[in-house]
Order: C-alpha cells, then structure tokens, then sequence
C-alpha cells in the first residue's frame, strides 16, 4: 500500500512516529534543504576536529543522499540467510582453491607476516577472501557520498559521523587520494575493507616505502590485517572454532561460560573433527541459530574476530575458509 501525504504534517508525523516507534528512518525525505543543513552541522563537527573547512568544502561539493546505501544498510547478508546458506556462499570450491593458490604464491611473505605479528597466515588469506573475493569485489561506491548518507541516516548516525570524517582525514594526510575513494555501501575500502578509521589506526607500512597501500602492496595488505588482529587480541597457534554435535537433548550451556574442550566432552559435547581440536584450548559453546541449530565451541580468537565483523555468520566464514585453506 501506498500513501502520499501533503506538506509539512506529513514530515512531522511520520518523523514523529519513526522515532517514537524506534523505526530507521532516512531522513531525505525532508528534501535537498535538510541534507544542506546537515552538511552544515558537519562542516562544523569536522573542524571542532582539525578537519580545515576548505577541504570539507571541497570534497562535499556535488555530494547528495543515496538511497541505495540505505537499503543496503537494511538488508545486509549476514542476517538474510541461513548460517549454512551463508557459509556455503562465500566459502565456496572456486574461493578455497583461489585462496591456497594465493597462499603458495604469498607463502614467503605470508611467513614473514605471521612471524612478526604472531597471527596464522591462512587466517589473513581467508579474511581476504571473505572481505573481497581477494580483491575482486571491493565495490564501486564514491565512499565519501555512502558515508554522508549513512551519517545523514538516523540509524547510526554517530558512528558514521566519525567514519566521514576520518575519510577527510585520510584525504587530507594524503594516505589515500580521493579519487581512490570506492568502495563498498557502507564506507569500507580496499581489498580487507577497512573502514576509514580502521584503515589510520592499524594500517601499515610494511616495506617502509613512505606510505599504507593495502591496494597494490600484499606486504602493506597483510600486515595491516596482521596489525588490527594483534592489537585485538589475537593468539597464533590457538585455533579459532570447532563444530560440536551432542549427545540426546542436551542444552548448550551459557555462552559466557568458558571450559577447556576435554570438560565439554565429558559433558556430552564432542568436536565433529576431534583431530583439530586442542583439547587445553578455553572455550564457549555457541548457538548462533539458536536452540535447535548448530553448535560450536569457540577460543578467543573468535571473539577477535567478531570485533573485525560483529556477525557470526561472518566469523565462521572466515574460520571455515582459513581451516580449509591451511589444510591443503
């Protein structure tokens, strides 16, 4: 069913009604007048931050709202499908065989990577692959205008703010030119896609030739990806999640409960593959699904992970390519 509605009422009502019932709402419904005010409050934010109002001048000139930003931003992957169905998509043969092809070809690189920031090379491999189908798949978004949209949105609006701006501020540092900025819907670039903010905190110089280009440079790619996961918590040699099927109708037990994997055995709940499962690990049993769904027990390199992508379907993904990677 469609409604149209006249005038200022119908933006004051349904602007009332989206807030009061917790609904996002994009507010370009309020036309051209309310994203310009927008771009002013900005303007005023970025430079309360060093941000020099002639370079936002600049880089906002043209920009406008994208809808196809916002529907994206409500309709993303990991929470259409099925965690199988999600898994089976992006942990596909053509992805495993590119990613052990890609793993002998980096192996040496990858070795030097690992060593330095204590983080298993398939794992980085496997990121890649997720991310961006090994740089395949960076989208085609200009980000600059994604973010303005998102931060224009009312859904997260504060978290985008911040994005925008570290997105001038990386145009302004030089570290990633303009026109270089595409990427995906919601701001992400590169073939990690880091968001802006993450791309100046853990970026890195890997062969120290004056700048962060993840883009052109594996050293640079890897170690960058290396970096956020170190500096997140990451344990080389630790292992990530193993698949637990369980005996009759047993419950999972809390997932804030952390057991080495020999108690949850006892227990009743036995790793699919016990081969690969160390059984001094410290783990958490997981029910993504819920109840009636799968189940694993998960280290806290998982957890590392879901800092990198706050979604399960995604952390399984990544641990189910890098497993099949590194097991060629």
């Amino acid at each position: 069913m469609v409604v149209v509605y006249r005038g200022f009422q119908c933006v004051f009502l349904f602007t009332f009604l989206a807030v009061f019932l917790a609904v996002p709402v994009f507010p370009a419904a309020a036309g051209d007048r309310g994203f310009a005010a927008w771009v002013s409050s900005f303007r005023q934010q970025a430079a309360a931050r060093g941000i020099d109002p002639a370079l936002v001048d600049r880089v906002m000139a043209g920009v406008r709202p994208r809808s196809g930003v916002i529907s994206r931003d409500r309709s993303q992957p990991e929470f259409r499908l099925s965690l199988d169905e999600y898994v089976a998509r992006l942990v596909n043969r053509r992805r495993v065989q590119r990613g052990r092809a890609l793993f002998r070809r980096h192996c040496r690189l990858l070795a030097r990577v690992g060593e330095e920031y204590g983080v298993d090379p398939a794992v980085l491999v496997a990121l890649w692959g997720i991310e961006s189908d090994y740089g395949r798949l960076t989208g085609a978004f200009p980000v600059i205008e994604a973010l303005a949209t998102l931060s224009y949105d009312l859904r997260r609006r504060d978290y985008f703010t911040g994005e925008l701006i570290a997105a001038l501020r990386l145009v302004e540092m030089g570290m990633v030119p303009l026109s270089a900025m595409r990427g995906s819907w919601a701001g992400a670039m590169g073939p990690l896609q880091f968001m802006p903010s993450v791309f100046l905190e853990y970026g890195v110089d890997f062969d120290r030739d004056g700048r962060v280009d993840p883009w052109r440079d594996y050293g640079d790619l890897f170690a960058s990806g290396a970096n956020y996961l170190k500096k997140s918590g990451w344990r080389k040699g630790l292992g990530c999640l193993w698949r637990l099927r369980r005996r009759g109708g047993l419950r999972p037990p809390s997932a804030d409960e952390r057991r080495m994997l020999a108690f949850w055995r006892l227990c009743g709940f036995v790793p699919v593959d016990p081969w690969s499962a160390p059984q001094e690990v410290r783990t958490r049993i997981i029910a993504p699904e819920g109840e009636g769904g799968p189940l694993f027990a998960v280290s806290g390199n998982y957890d590392v992970l879901l800092r990198w992508n706050r979604s399960h379907s995604f952390a399984i993904a990544v641990a189910e390519l890098a497993r099949r990677i590194g097991t060629e």
